[in-house]
């Protein structure tokens, strides 16, 4: 008696890197451009490492649960086929009685693999569905990067991590590539910050020159301190969210186009 298709095979071992086609239900997908902050849903990525360590730990004792039920499994199978190949008695009661035999085993196959092997597959999937939750929230926040070559070769390197193998029963899983996650997000983090800071004043001073304003005029229009658009234009100072919207409420009424708050804060591509 075959096993059923889903325990046969470990799906998650099978696959190969990150997936980037996720799932539209999440709510980065949804959130409109203007409230995306890189920097945000990036260290949201990094606090949820540690967490998703614990379920990892604790989803290990089912995966071996399982996997010694499947070997149980595996051997009965094996014995039945081994039984099944060898020529029935032709005796009458020796006849009917490794029928009875055969059938006992075939049974027992069939109720470990219902009540068993089942129920086990089952509470260890359940256990790992969190990396595929988070795997979907990673693929999202790649999607969202600034289209320059260097956050390109994030996504070429964070794709080739086999984070969805980290749900496999298999005894050996890849943690170091969870390991290799934690290291990219600290440098996506790192240059997300850094280009925050020039991106931000480039984008003011190129739109407030579209605009065909001084920095006094600028000033004017966005209620701001002459001295705080420098630093934020020439320092590389931070902005907080009511001050870029002071910028893109201004810029979207000069040029009668919208401009968003991710419109200050994106880079222009390479």
């Amino acid at each position: 008696m075959p096993a059923p298709d889903e325990y046969t095979s470990d799906p998650m071992a099978a696959s190969r890197g990150l997936d980037l086609k996720m799932s539209a239900r999440s709510t980065l997908e949804l959130m409109p451009s203007g409230t995306f902050n890189l920097v945000r849903e990036l260290m949201k990525l990094q606090r949820a490492i540690p967490g998703f360590r614990r379920k990892l730990k604790a989803s290990r004792p089912l995966a071996r649960k399982f996997r010694a039920t499947r070997a149980l499994y595996d051997a009965a199978v094996e014995k039945l086929n081994k039984i099944q190949q060898t020529p029935l008695p032709s005796d009458g009661a020796a006849l009917e009685a490794e029928r009875a035999r055969r059938e006992r085993l075939s049974s027992w196959i069939e109720r470990l693999t219902k009540k068993v092997l089942a129920i086990r597959w089952q509470r260890f999937t359940a256990s790992t569905d969190f990396i595929r939750t988070f795997v979907e929230q990673l693929g999202l926040v790649l999607q969202r990067l600034p289209l320059t070559l260097r956050w390109s070769q994030f996504v070429k390197e964070v794709r080739k991590l086999r984070l969805m193998q980290l749900g496999s029963w298999a005894e050996s899983l890849p943690e170091q590539d969870l390991e290799t996650l934690e290291v990219r997000l600290k440098e996506m983090v790192d240059l997300a910050r850094a280009t925050a800071k020039t991106t931000l004043g480039s984008n003011i001073d190129r739109l407030r020159k579209e605009c065909g304003w001084t920095f006094d005029q600028l000033a004017a229009e966005t209620q701001l301190a002459k001295t705080l658009i420098l630093g934020h234009v020439n320092k590389g100072k931070r902005a907080r969210p009511f001050t870029l919207k002071l910028y893109a409420d201004a810029f979207s009424r000069r040029l009668r186009r919208q401009i968003t708050v991710a419109d200050l804060e994106t880079p222009l591509p390479e």
